[in-house]
């Protein structure tokens, strides 16, 4: 929420266990997420799903291309 809030431009790395997932900020905006073999909505959904979790706010990717949409 914060790094919609804030508009942000960065990468979320979220480490849960063996499971990684990363999810793609662009001016506040989701535009992709990855979760192992996951992208885009399917692998943001996963990752919300987590219980538990460490994070890490990466620089942004801003030639990542946009998969989520909605």
């Amino acid at each position: 929420q914060l790094e919609c809030l804030s508009l942000s431009s960065s990468v979320l790395k979220v480490v849960q266990g063996v499971q990684e997932g990363r999810i793609w900020f662009l001016n506040g905006e989701i535009i992709d997420a990855d979760a192992g073999a996951v992208g885009g909505e399917d692998a943001f959904r996963k990752i919300l799903s987590w219980k538990t979790g460490a994070f890490e706010v990466c620089p942004p990717e801003p030639a990542r291309k946009r998969a989520i949409f909605g």
